[in-house]
């Protein structure tokens, strides 16, 4: 049986929890794990001005850092030309040197991304409710042909359908 502290053991693994006011950016590496987080987004604008930031800062070695985890492993977080965190990476690494080599890999995708816009969009997943707030702050309605998560999840079943 398992108890109570390996469930919550558990679910801090699996888990990760955002603030409803805090919108994401996300990056993804070739098999669409997301390497790097970025949190507290407010517009289209900041957004844009973020993954700019994030691109620019991330073809640099210099620009990122670990940091040990409670639990063992490192993570890799990474800072903009004035030191201010602008990304953690997801990713957790077992040693220094595993860390090392998720940075030069990290390095390559934001270099390709840089130098390739289909490469850039492929990579890059937003928190759609960064156009749903810019728009809402406009005035306009919701993009059109805009589906919202539930819609894209296959558990979901269009009311009419119960009919």
């Amino acid at each position: 049986m398992i108890g109570l502290v390996d469930v919550k053991n558990l679910l801090e693994k699996l888990v990760k929890i955002y603030r409803r006011e805090d919108l994401i950016l996300q990056v993804l590496n070739d098999n669409s794990e997301i390497v790097l987080s970025s949190t507290a987004i407010q517009s289209q604008d900041e957004r844009e001005r973020r993954i700019t930031e994030i691109i620019t800062s991330g073809t640099e070695r210099s620009n990122y850092f670990f940091r040990a985890m409670a639990r063992g492993g490192f993570r890799i977080s990474l800072r903009n030309l004035r030191t201010e965190l602008i990304a953690e990476g997801e990713q957790r690494f077992d040693t220094e040197f595993d860390a090392e080599e998720g940075v030069d890999d990290l390095v390559m995708l934001l270099s390709r991304m840089a130098q390739d816009q289909a490469v850039r969009d492929r990579h890059i997943r937003t928190s759609p409710e960064v156009e749903e707030n810019q728009n809402a702050a406009e005035g306009l309605p919701g993009k059109p042909g805009r589906t919202d998560a539930a819609e894209r999840s296959p558990l979901f079943v269009p009311a009419q359908q119960y009919s």
